[in-house]
């Protein structure tokens, strides 16, 4: 048997170009999928802004929703200091 063999050649460039279009085929279909489906869940939760107060304390604004919420995270427990409804999509709060 040769190395180069051009039959053997042409049974592994056809393998190749087989397993290729398989994936092409695959990846097409996963894309009409998604575009049919509305794509991807959007995310509800959100980091808005972190504060780092000193070296162990840090005010963190977090959007959950139609809601944003002001924590205090530091070596003890995790506390809420307010929540309240998230400003528009122009970012003004009220005027």
């Amino acid at each position: 048997m040769d190395v180069l063999d051009p039959a053997r050649f042409a049974e592994t460039v056809g393998a190749l170009g087989a397993v290729l279009g398989l994936l092409l085929v695959l990846a097409a279909g996963l894309r009409w999928w998604r575009g049919r489906t509305g794509g991807l869940p959007t995310r509800r939760l959100a980091l808005v802004e972190t504060l780092a107060l000193d070296g162990r304390h840090r005010l963190v604004r977090v959007r959950d929703g139609d809601r944003e919420h002001l924590l205090l995270l530091g070596p003890a427990t995790p506390l809420a200091l307010a929540a309240e409804p998230a400003p528009g999509p122009a970012g003004g709060g009220a005027s």
